[in-house]
């Protein structure tokens, strides 16, 4: 199986995997020059934060933002 990388535009991308002479996928991906994290579908920015995560909620089917909390208990080893 080959993967191909085009850049076709300065803002447009093609990926491309075949096996052969046969394609298996492509994809074509654009950079928004407009987007913003509001017009995503399925990311609920209510509530958002400075140094909040994003997060995906199983229950609602939709990404969220969250504080991350977290308690360390005992380190053994590493670079501190």
């Amino acid at each position: 199986m080959a993967i191909t990388v085009r850049q076709t535009t300065p803002n447009v991308v093609a990926i491309r995997s075949s096996q052969g002479s046969q394609a298996a996928a492509s994809v074509v991906v654009k950079k928004a020059t407009d987007l913003t994290i509001e017009s995503i579908k399925n990311i609920n920015t209510a509530g958002i934060q400075d140094g909040y995560a994003l997060l995906y909620d199983e229950d609602t089917n939709q990404y969220v933002f969250s504080s991350l909390e977290a308690s360390i208990g005992n380190l053994d080893g590493g670079v501190y």
